[in-house]
């Protein structure tokens, strides 16, 4: 938009690339593209400075956001991160990919052999759309480095059902065969993925769920045993309140305080969660809730 060009400059251009054109016919190109919604496009009046293209397909802020993503995706390469970084970036004008690479920061990443996410995520979803099970070994990290398998390396039989995104990481929502329940899964942890061909189990299953209410309920995914908590919380963590349990929790508000009740899935992650807020936010209820936290408390003390 802030670079315009006149029809002469673009007679000289195609010249270059062997094209022979005149005035009249670039006219009739542009009301073409305009016309038709190939192109925004804005001829300037008389004296003005030619024809500018006003807008494209994503605007830079869009594209901004696309960047930020894929850069805070820590699952992703650093040589996946910059491919990725630079095809969006190929959707700017060549004057706006210069910002986009400007703004380009990439740390602590994977290296090439352990990053396989993209592919993982491609077969989980084709799984998804052929309604077929799968099956895959489940990995965990060991003090070592070193990666061991759970299960003594058995595989896991399982129906995919969705994917999530949630703190930087991707998991899969499937119905576990053996346990006879819905589970979900570290993506990246995932390995030898092989579809079975055979017909999803566990619908009804998992009809029975909001994925809304089970990302907010699973803390950093660990699961636990549901409970209905009440929570006293400072009024200066509503943001942070809101953003764990949604805008549609009910409060009551009190002199410097609120009280809410909220759907827990109880776990270490979830009193490390409240102990965070280092007072300012207490579990009132129920009891036997408050006492697993206060035993929490004294296995992490010396």
């Amino acid at each position: 938009e802030e670079h315009p060009i006149t029809t002469s400059e673009i007679l000289k251009r195609l010249d270059s690339l062997g094209i022979s054109a005149e005035r009249k016919s670039i006219y009739r190109d542009i009301e073409l593209l305009s016309d038709f919604g190939i192109l925004d496009i804005k001829k300037d009046g008389a004296g003005g400075k030619g024809v500018r293209v006003l807008s494209r397909d994503f605007e830079l802020a869009e594209l901004k956001m696309l960047v930020d993503a894929v850069q805070s995706s820590r699952f992703i390469s650093k040589k996946q991160c910059t491919a990725l970084i630079k095809k969006i970036s190929s959707l700017a004008s060549i004057y706006e990919e210069k910002q986009l690479s400007r703004s380009v920061y990439i740390y602590d990443r994977p290296d090439e052999k352990s990053s396989n996410v993209l592919y993982l995520i491609d077969s989980l979803h084709s799984a998804i759309s052929e309604n077929s099970s799968i099956t895959f070994r489940y990995s965990e990290m060991m003090p070592s480095k070193k990666k061991t398998y759970k299960r003594e390396g058995g595989q896991y039989e399982v129906s995919p059902f969705s994917l999530i995104w949630q703190e930087e990481k991707y998991y899969l929502v499937a119905y576990d065969h053996q346990n006879d329940d819905i589970r979900h899964y570290r993506v990246d942890r995932m390995d030898d993925i092989e579809l079975t061909n055979e017909a999803r189990k566990g619908k009804e299953k998992f009809d029975e769920i909001s994925l809304v209410k089970y990302c907010s309920t699973v803390f950093e995914m660990f699961r636990g045993e549901e409970h209905i908590i009440k929570f006293r919380a400072n009024n200066n963590l509503a943001s942070a309140v809101f953003d764990r349990f949604g805008y549609g929790l009910r409060v009551e508000e009190y002199d410097g305080y609120f009280e809410f009740y909220a759907p827990v899935e109880v776990s270490v992650r979830f009193f490390g969660w409240v102990f965070g807020f280092d007072g300012a936010l207490k579990i009132l209820s129920p009891e036997n809730v408050v006492e697993q936290y206060r035993k929490q408390l004294e296995k992490a003390s010396i």
